[in-house]
């Protein structure tokens, strides 16, 4: 049975010496696996022990059996307490230690860390410094071509799910020829994602929902170039990093750094007064900050910080690409915090591009930020007002905002 299976396990591990404990308890011995064994019938096959044996039976140092097996039977004397021990006041229990110093605010976190709390509780500042990004007034045409992603589940997994695809996929189509190629390997990539993160989608669709994200033009980030332009050995996916934070700054330290460095005029620049959550603001940034960044490609000599969005600007069953605006993104990544996201992550960048190029300058290799809304990117080549194709918000952080965050945060410029 099961009890005798585990001892057996247990005994025959042992390479050296093994060391076993018998007592005689009222309660527990006579059923135990180790009493079964020492007392069941010798000289007989099979040997099939009983349930249990009872007492009164022989000590175990009286079995000769074992002796003969060479097993050393040893028997520990009694313990016996006297009667003057027995009526002795115990020893007073020592005090306590006292704590005499201030425990500190140190902690390894990251960008999800800082801003769990804000995302519970929602902030609206009484007189916001920027007014929000302006939304247009026209509701979108119900005539317009849905999202090639409309319909597709949203939460965390569908975001995981996207994730997995394009880590793993090998985008490089430079040609119309080599189309069907990326066809079979976004098929193949979606199906090997579809087995960890098993979603009630089916790969083709997945597959041909996803295609045009990767042949939609990023804008000025990448020339006008779609990822399935740039080669993979530009690219490095899912740069893990970790920097120490030793200077302990606050949010609200960022956020007067925003406002001195972000121009009015950047669709971002409200996001100070997001900053201004009594969630985040008091934060002390003291300790080490790690993340992964999704991609970081090398275009034309410079670095861009991308990252892959699944966000759903309206009912998913009826996204429509239009719904993906410049004005609409940004209020997006204003509420969900991926400001501080693409500033934390320009820092990292900037750290590591700092030790790795000889002639590293931030001005001239740090390319900006793409953040790719890919149920809003349907492959098309007209572009947004601002020259900014739907689904895709480039962004060009202030070079004095990543290396006054560097300095801020503890690290040097």
């Amino acid at each position: 049975d099961d009890a005798l299976r585990r001892l057996y396990v247990a005994c025959t591990r042992a390479q050296s010496q093994l060391t076993l404990w018998w007592a005689n308890s009222k309660k527990n011995t006579a059923a135990s696996p180790l009493q079964r064994v020492l007392y069941s019938p010798r000289g007989q096959a099979p040997v099939v022990p009983a349930l249990a044996y009872p007492p009164p039976l022989p000590s175990p140092s009286e079995l000769p059996w074992l002796a003969a097996g060479g097993i050393e039977v040893s028997v520990a004397a009694e313990r016996q307490a006297s009667a003057a021990a027995s009526h002795r006041k115990p020893a007073p229990l020592p005090a306590p230690p006292a704590f005499t110093r201030e425990i500190d605010d140190w902690r390894r976190t990251s960008y999800s860390g800082i801003t769990a709390d804000a995302h519970d509780s929602p902030f609206l500042p009484d007189e916001p410094e920027t007014p929000a990004p302006a939304q247009p007034d026209t509701p979108p045409d119900s005539d317009a071509p849905l999202s090639p992603l409309a319909g597709f589940p949203g939460g965390t997994a569908f975001g995981s799910l996207v994730h997995e695809i394009f880590e793993q996929l090998d985008w490089f189509a430079p040609a119309a020829a080599a189309l069907p190629a990326l066809e079979a390997r976004l098929l193949q990539s979606a199906e090997s994602a579809l087995q960890r993160y098993p979603l009630p989608v089916a790969a083709p669709d997945l597959a041909a929902g996803l295609l045009p994200s990767l042949l939609t033009p990023l804008g000025g980030l990448t020339g006008g170039r779609p990822l399935a332009a740039i080669p993979t050995s530009e690219r490095l996916a899912e740069l893990d990093f970790e920097y120490p934070m030793p200077a302990q700054a606050s949010v609200r330290d960022i956020a007067a750094l925003w406002r001195e460095t972000v121009p009015a005029d950047d669709l971002l620049s409200g996001y100070a007064a997001a900053l201004a959550n009594p969630a985040l603001a008091g934060q002390r940034l003291f300790g080490a900050l790690n993340g992964s960044i999704d991609v970081v490609l090398r275009v034309a000599g410079r670095y861009l910080v991308i990252d892959y969005k699944t966000n759903s600007l309206g009912p998913v069953a009826e996204l429509r690409p239009q719904l993906y605006h410049p004005q609409a993104m940004a209020a997006e990544m204003i509420s969900c915090h991926y400001p501080l996201q693409a500033a934390l992550y320009c820092v990292a960048l900037h750290r590591f591009l700092g030790r790795r190029l000889p002639d590293y300058r931030p001005e001239a290799h740090l390319g900006g930020v793409g953040y790719l809304f890919v149920r809003g990117m349907d492959g098309a080549d007209p572009t947004m007002a601002g020259g900014w194709p739907t689904g895709v918000f480039g962004w060009y952080p202030p070079t004095a905002l990543v290396l006054g965050l560097s300095e801020l945060l503890g690290g040097g410029k």
